[in-house]
This record gives structure tokens, C-alpha cells and sequence, in this order.
């Protein structure tokens, strides 16, 4: 059990409805990101901008259109996707989820994890992986899917910070 008792609240996901996995999908993400707090572990941070004709007068008036927002992790159903600003971060992100979803009997699947570096200036000397997960060496990508779109290591606008 960790300190913060989580292991204990944990009981309350132990069926297996779907939205009971999606709780306890969502509680593991939870755990990561409070963990990833307490060591100091952020996320990569993205510029944005919201056009104008997407929102209304009050709604910018209330919330900047521009800005620079902190992504740790994102996700949909099962699958994940996290951004740090460094191959440091990367790792040490990565075993971080790995030893928690050991810890909550879930399982990463190395086989279809992927890591791709944003603006990478190396081109071709990009590395064919970053890092190994339970003896499984990673695929370091150029051209990541995600729900259906697809990232390039190079795209104009991907990983601007």
C-alpha cells in the first residue's frame, strides 16, 4: 500500500463493468500524476491559441484565447499519451506509469508503446529507440497515430514551446 492509502479506495474498481474500468483507469491516472507532482515531474508545456470566431465576447473576456498550458498525459478509453520536454523526463515518466500500473495489476503493452522526439533536428540520425520497458526496447517513431490522426515528428506546429 502507498502512503497516501490509495491501495485501500482502490477495492471500490474491482468489478468488471466498463465503467468500473473506467474509473479505475481514471484513479491510476490520477495516482500518476500526483506521484509525477511529488518528484517534480511536469509536463511538456504547449503554447495555444484559440481563434476568435470559436468563442464569444464573454467567453474571451473571462479566459485568455492565448496562453501556455502544462500537458502531462492525455487519454481516451485505454489508450495514453504523454509529453515531456525532455529524454530525461520521458524515462523517468515511463517507469513511473510502468511500477504504478504494476502496482494496480495493469499492464503497459511495450509491444505498442511508441516515443517520438517533436522537432527533431537529427532527421535521419533520429534514434530507433529511447528506452526499454521490462527488457522490451521502445520504437522511437516519426509518424505516431493517434484516434485516427496522424503526428509527424516534423509538422509545423508540433511541440512549438
Amino acid at each position: 500500500m502507498c502512503s497516501c492509502g490509495c491501495r485501500s479506495w482502490y477495492k471500490v474498481f474491482e468489478s468488471e463493468t466498463s465503467n468500473s474500468q473506467f474509473l479505475k483507469f481514471s484513479w491510476v491516472m490520477r495516482i500518476f500524476k500526483l506521484r509525477c507532482k511529488k518528484i517534480g515531474l511536469k509536463g511538456a508545456k504547449l503554447k495555444y491559441r484559440i481563434h476568435g470566431a470559436a468563442t464569444n465576447r464573454a467567453e474571451r473576456a473571462a479566459c485568455p484565447s492565448i496562453g501556455e498550458l502544462e500537458l502531462l498525459w492525455a487519454g481516451f478509453a485505454d489508450d495514453i499519451g504523454m509529453c515531456f520536454d525532455n529524454e530525461a523526463d520521458l524515462k523517468t515518466g515511463l517507469d513511473l506509469l510502468t511500477d504504478i500500473f504494476t502496482e494496480f495489476d495493469l499492464h503497459l503493452s511495450e509491444g505498442k508503446t511508441e516515443t517520438m522526439i517533436l522537432n527533431d533536428e537529427r532527421d535521419e540520425d533520429c534514434p530507433e529507440n529511447l528506452h526499454t520497458i521490462n527488457g522490451v526496447d521502445l520504437k522511437n517513431v516519426k509518424i505516431f497515430k493517434y484516434l485516427g490522426s496522424k503526428i509527424q515528428y516534423n509538422q509545423p506546429g508540433t511541440g512549438d514551446t
